[in-house]
């Protein structure tokens, strides 16, 4: 049996994930907490993974966009997409956390398709320097452009 890719917590119970979209119960048990409890820490640990998504938005290409998902409750509808340089990754957020992401513009981009599987391995492989890299090969090419050899002489 393959490990699954992720645990979470549904009407109760705990569930495995072998990828995005096939859980299977971990057991058929009576439900540990209630689920108001399991709501209040749901929200909390959204919240938490929200203000750490806004932040991250506030460092690379940004954007807000409204996806209407079938099934999905519409307060889920909020979407935020980064453009990292290693590629792209969104997050749907809860109108509740909207606020978070008044700072953000529309996004006109499209998604590019990705699953959740593949936006956190891509960010996991991420390495220190990438944007580094790219912020120093733009200064360097500023600072050539702005070589008196490039402006004509009046």
């Amino acid at each position: 049996m393959t490990a699954p890719v992720a645990y979470r917590i549904h009407q109760g119970k705990m569930w495995h994930y072998l990828d995005d979209s096939t859980p299977f119960p971990t057991q058929d048990c009576d439900p540990l907490f209630s689920k108001a409890q399991l709501d209040q820490a749901a929200d909390e640990a959204y919240k938490e993974r929200n203000i750490l998504v806004a932040l991250l938005s506030k460092l690379y290409p940004s954007g807000k966009a409204r996806t209407a998902i079938p099934g999905w409750d519409e307060a889920w509808h909020g979407c935020v997409y980064i453009d990292f340089p290693w590629g792209q990754a969104s997050w749907h957020f809860h109108e509740r956390d909207a606020y978070l992401f008044d700072h953000l513009p529309n996004y006109h981009g499209q998604w590019d398709g990705h699953s959740t599987v593949e936006k956190y391995a891509k960010i996991v492989a991420a390495r220190p320097g990438t944007v580094d890299e790219q912020r120093r090969a733009a200064y360097e090419q500023a600072l050539d452009l702005a070589k008196p050899s490039h402006f004509s002489s009046v």
